[in-house]
């Protein structure tokens, strides 16, 4: 951590970072929100800046592809978008949380500024309080409006930005389960099923995207929204497993109508979807720790040597409840299902919250058993 962390903060920088001549990279309108961008004219060339700018996000995305205009002097989209910012909230905080186990107090406490005040600036301007949604927003009003129209998966980045305070957190739920916008058995399209262009599965104009369920995974499970996030690994897997199983092939893409893979057949972030099944099961995270099993185990499912914070593990839950081992060796035993995290070892004694549905009983190694309560309790025991 101590090496990469000054490379990414020094990438976190360049974007609001003047080039040269007064202007900010991606602040074209200098209201510090985040646009899409182009450089280097002479290199590019002046007809590709359009579509080069498009591409710095998702390709040919309705939300920006030929319709948000390309301005040749902040050399950036005329929109600010819930994609760039969200994920600039989320660098901000992540940052700090790195500065912060390196000591690097001043910058951690910056960091954290940062993130308050983009935090505030992305729910002042590009949340809608009347239609209780995130939409982007063009620097001029278009036929009168205030921001496009396309609801997109982007908006779910507000939870992985931490930006989502309780009223968008309380919309965001209602639109991840409204069957018009997301919900489904294939979830989740990168624009809402109700978009005109979402019935045509092309591209990023509707198709499920393994970046994109990744990070919305992520924002759920730093939220605890447990069911949901466990709806979407269920899915994410569904679709992942059928091409692989029946012809090995790690999909680009899948279609939100059929769930079957498109696009390229061997494309590696693919396996984004599987790696969202094993998080299901075991993770390490800053936001929990280091992490075992869920709450809501829809089929028993296991997964054996899995390698993690040095160690290997093996996972396996099921309603009947959780069972860990470690190099081997048991680790814990949960009578019911259960979440079991912020893992420390120390020495021979283990400390960990255990987060559960109904009560239920935690072996730790060898050890008697020691009861837990229905929703978070944090437990000590001693490896025999």
């Amino acid at each position: 951590m101590a090496e990469i962390y000054p490379r990414l903060l020094k990438n976190h920088r360049w974007w609001l970072a003047d080039r040269g001549d007064g202007q900010p990279w991606r602040d074209g309108n200098r209201n510090g929100l985040l646009e899409l961008g182009a450089n280097y004219p002479e290199e590019i060339g002046l007809a590709a800046l359009q579509q080069t700018a498009d591409y710095e996000s998702y390709d040919d995305s309705p939300q920006w592809w030929q319709v948000a205009p390309y301005n040749s002097h902040s050399q950036t989209l005329e929109l600010d978008t819930v994609e760039r910012n969200c994920l600039y909230a989320m660098d901000c905080w992540i940052l700090s949380w790195m500065a912060e186990q390196l000591g690097r107090t001043g910058e951690a406490r910056a960091l954290r500024q940062e993130h308050e005040q983009m935090k505030a600036r992305i729910n002042r301007l590009l949340w809608d309080p009347e239609r209780q949604c995130y939409f982007n927003r063009p620097w001029k009003p278009k036929d009168g409006k205030v921001f496009m129209p396309q609801v997109s998966s982007d908006i779910f980045f507000a939870l992985l930005g931490k930006v989502a305070e309780t009223e968008q957190a309380t919309a965001l739920r209602k639109l991840f389960h409204d069957t018009n916008k997301f919900a489904g058995e294939w979830i989740m399209p990168t624009i809402s099923r109700d978009d005109p262009l979402y019935p045509k599965q092309d591209y990023w104009r509707g198709k499920v995207w393994a970046p994109v369920n990744y990070l919305v995974y992520e924002g759920l499970k730093i939220h605890e929204w447990d069911h949901e996030a466990h709806l979407l690994a269920e899915s994410s897997a569904r679709m992942f497993f059928k091409p692989w199983r029946e012809k090995a092939q790690c999909r680009e893409n899948f279609l939100a109508t059929t769930g079957e893979g498109s696009s390229d057949p061997h494309y590696t972030w693919g396996a984004l979807m599987a790696l969202i099944a094993v998080e299901e099961l075991v993770d390490d995270s800053p936001w929990h720790g280091l992490r075992f099993g869920n709450l809501e185990p829809s089929e028993p499912a296991g997964i054996a040597r899995y390698p993690v914070a040095g160690s290997f593990y093996d996972v396996q839950l099921s309603q009947q409840g959780l069972a860990v081992r470690r190099e081997g060796k048991p680790l814990f035993a949960a009578t019911t299902p259960a979440e079991i995290r912020k893992v420390e070892f120390h020495g021979r004694r283990v400390r960990c919250e255990v987060r559960a549905s109904r009560p239920g009983q935690l072996q730790i190694g060898t050890s008697p058993a020691i009861p837990y309560a229905a929703g978070l309790t944090r437990l000590t025991g001693r490896l025999e």
